[in-house]
């Protein structure tokens, strides 16, 4: 300590700044993370436990669609149009596309969609009917050929014979 001429106090020397490590609200880095991480995983468990709950709420309404017969029906009146392969071919991905739309949109309503044949028993409602119409105002019906084909030849056929397979006895 130094002392000035004329005074009786000496000169108090002022110690140096000491690190003090920075905190944020009081918590370190590690302490932090935590926090953070524990957050984020009570935030999941409510949500997970929210969606758990309101699967329970509304049960999964089953519902069957007769698709074989759609795609069948579909087929026949492509076979019986005039358009060509590559016209028919793409209206039949159309087709395809509308039906997959169509059967995604009932399982987007929470619907489980089941094809009518793996439908043993029960009563499973069928929405057969409901799609068809969704799919025929999507698209446009094809063009029929002309009634000069086997199928008119066959139905004079049958008109001739009396729609017999042969003399009748």
């Amino acid at each position: 300590m130094t002392q000035c001429p004329g005074d009786e106090h000496p000169i108090a020397q002022v110690p140096e700044p000491i690190a003090i490590p920075r905190r944020s609200a009081g918590m370190g880095r590690a302490q932090m993370v935590v926090l953070a991480v524990s957050i984020a995983v009570i935030a999941w468990g409510a949500w997970s436990t929210r969606a758990i709950l309101d699967l329970r709420a509304r049960p999964a309404s089953f519902v069957k669609v007769q698709l074989g017969a759609l795609v069948a029906e579909y087929v026949r009146t492509q076979a019986r149009s005039a358009g060509s392969p590559e016209q028919i071919r793409t209206e039949t991905a159309l087709f395809m596309k509308s039906l997959d739309a169509s059967l995604a949109r009932r399982t987007r309503d929470g619907h489980v969609v089941l094809v009518s044949e793996a439908v043993i028993g029960g009563s499973v409602p069928d929405i057969t009917a409901v799609v068809r119409r969704e799919i025929q105002a999507r698209l446009t019906p094809p063009h029929p050929a002309s009634d000069s084909g086997t199928e008119a030849r066959m139905r004079d056929y049958l008109q001739q014979t009396g729609g017999t397979n042969g003399p009748a006895r």
